[in-house]
């Protein structure tokens, strides 16, 4: 299932890319004015962070592994978990890249200035997230996991609240109003979902580990570890505890990164339509 959603996921961004150059191609051939500048660039950052989110996720759909327990599926030096690992990384951060992207554009368009100052905090709360995996990894801390589990969830809760601005003081933009009601109910399942299911499954791991009396490794040997150990296994009493997180996140979380490249907003709707009516007022 898993392989057949990353073909499928490849297939769409493919066809996303080429709608998307035709939209940048008659951008520039109809307008060559700043604001088209800007739009074009923002559509092909967004596309760039796409495509290695959705490259990355198809590799890792094809090849899962669970990193702490260095469980894999094939035993091959692709299911190397460092690999693996630092993969995921660079498509976690482009991810947060996209949502922080959105937000400053929204912010820019609609006057939130609230809205553009905290989008320049995303990608660094995630990079602190991916420093909290790597050490998990690295040291098999099923805690630091947990960690980075819930600063996810705090950042997509304060992505909600952001979103939420846009109902909130209103905007004449009724596609940022659906985005914004669309997003604040897909951002309340997922945090729910984290707190409720994944970061409790970290933390009664780390409970189960501590009971047992494992021993946390060093940075220098979990390196090693990480870098050579596999463990091959297709049992499923295995993978059954990260079967929603794996489908999930390479269903939903793909589908989500491949949207945002198909949102695109009309700068003069947004704050020079507001400012506009005040004048008249």
């Amino acid at each position: 299932m898993l392989t057949t959603l990353s073909i499928f996921n490849l297939l769409l961004w493919c066809w996303t890319y080429s709608t998307t150059m035709r939209s940048v191609t008659s951008i520039l051939t109809a307008d060559t004015d700043t604001d088209s500048d800007t739009d074009d660039s923002y559509l092909r950052y967004q596309l760039q962070l796409s495509g290695v989110y959705v490259v990355v996720c198809a590799y890792r759909s094809i090849l899962p592994r669970i990193d702490l327990e260095r469980y894999c599926l094939f035993d091959t030096s692709w299911s190397n978990v460092f690999l693996g690992r630092s993969a995921a990384t660079i498509a976690e951060i482009c991810f947060a890249g996209q949502i922080a992207l959105l937000l400053n554009k929204l912010g820019e368009i609609h006057g939130h200035p609230i809205v553009q100052m905290t989008s320049y905090t995303i990608v660094p709360a995630i990079t602190i997230a991916q420093a909290c995996c790597w050490y998990g990894i690295l040291t098999l801390n099923f805690l630091a996991h947990a960690i980075e589990e819930t600063i996810w969830a705090v950042m997509s809760a304060v992505v909600g609240l952001l979103l939420s601005t846009f109902i909130i003081f209103g905007t004449v933009d009724a596609q940022v109003w659906y985005l914004s009601v669309g997003g604040i109910a897909a951002i309340t399942l997922y945090v729910y979902f984290m707190m409720k299911v994944d970061v409790p499954m970290y933390i009664e791991k780390w409970r189960t580990s501590t009971r047992l009396g494992k021993e946390l490794m060093s940075i220098r040997i979990g390196r090693q570890d990480a870098w050579s150990r596999r463990v091959v296994t297709k049992e499923w009493k295995h993978w059954e505890p990260e079967v929603a997180w794996l489908t999930g996140y390479f269903s939903c979380a793909v589908w989500t990164s491949i949207a945002l490249v198909h949102l695109s907003f009309d700068g003069d709707s947004g704050a020079g339509i507001v400012q506009e009516q005040l004048m008249n007022v």
